[in-house]
């Protein structure tokens, strides 16, 4: 996130998708001076895991 400004409405969106969850997902933020691409504002990286059935 080159703006740590803009963390309480990443936030918000998290809690958004992720109020019906059981055990909502870790999450870490990070403020950066730049990411790649002069427009780009926040990154987001995703592991996931699916069980087998």
């Amino acid at each position: 996130m080159t703006d740590l400004a803009d963390y309480d409405g990443f936030n918000r969106a998290r809690v958004e998708i992720f109020m019906d969850a059981k055990e909502p997902p870790a999450s870490t933020a990070v403020g950066a001076g730049s990411l790649l691409g002069s427009r780009t504002r926040i990154e987001i990286e995703v592991v996931a895991f699916v069980p087998a059935r």
